[in-house]
């Protein structure tokens, strides 16, 4: 019999902790090996390894994406968000457990049991890296991280030269296409990849005050502010890595065909 996945729960109510925990409790397949808040998550994660993250978004001093930032994209396989961080659950009142995410949790504990945690991985590995492959081959496209897999996750931060990431953004959603645009929960990385000083880029931001926009700020720093997030997962298909690599090949002016490696579909 193989070893149980070793699981942690990452969240700042000890309540929505102890609920996942006793549901958790009834599968042996699993093993909740460390319980932690945003603040001592990161230490936990790399003193556990674990297989499975079950994390709280909003929480106080390190939220759940500030986390993941810190602790890198390779740092746990999979990663399952147990939050009310969604305009759809505005109906909770502040500090409700998400009651109705946990009750997804038995179907994805199914659907992992049935897929397998290597397959899973493999499968991120490779979709990711043929997504890779499809933008490193447009012109003006940058691409923020490693070029290859070496510690690299299944999201894939890139800009298209001269155009916003919130034009690449919109007509991705126009077509159907789901990419995430901003600075992606952590300023200090963004500065270092996009080249900002943070002085004057602090002067910047205190002049334009309740005026800003990322418009307006990248008017002042004279280049990108954000960038276009695009992940690749189990659900991704044929046909939305065709309509991703027609999007952001629109923004650099060239029709390239696939060459049949269709493979990655992008979702956030």
């Amino acid at each position: 019999m193989s070893e149980p996945l070793r699981v942690i729960i990452v969240d700042d109510e000890p309540l929505a902790r102890d609920s996942i925990r006793a549901l958790l409790e009834g599968d042996a397949e699993v093993r909740v090996a460390g319980e932690a808040t945003g603040s001592d998550a990161a230490a936990l994660i790399a003193r556990t390894r674990p297989d499975i993250l079950f994390l709280d978004i909003q929480m106080p001093e390190v939220d759940g994406f500030a986390l993941l930032e810190q602790v890198g994209a390779d740092a746990v396989p999979a990663i399952v968000f147990v939050t009310a961080y969604d305009p759809r659950h505005e109906g909770f009142e502040d500090g409700t457990p998400n009651f109705l995410g946990i009750a997804a949790l038995d179907a994805g504990f199914d659907l992992l049991d049935e897929v397998g945690m290597p397959r899973l991985t493999a499968r991120v590995d490779e979709l990711t890296r043929c997504l890779l492959d499809e933008l490193l081959a447009l012109p003006n496209v940058e691409i923020y991280g490693p070029l290859d897999m070496t510690a690299r996750g299944g999201a894939v931060a890139f800009n298209v030269l001269g155009v916003p990431y919130t034009v690449v953004e919109s007509r991705a959603r126009e077509a159907g296409v789901s990419m995430r645009g901003g600075c992606f929960c952590n300023p200090g990385a963004s500065e270092a990849a996009f080249g900002l000083d943070r002085f004057p880029l602090s002067a910047v931001l205190d002049r334009l005050g309740a005026d800003f926009t990322p418009e307006r700020l990248a008017s002042h720093t004279g280049g990108a502010v954000g960038a276009v997030r695009a992940s690749v997962g189990l659900a991704n298909h044929h046909d939305d890595i065709r309509k991703a690599i027609d999007v952001v090949a629109g923004h650099t002016k060239l029709e390239r065909p696939l060459h049949g490696r269709a493979l990655v579909a992008i979702q956030t």
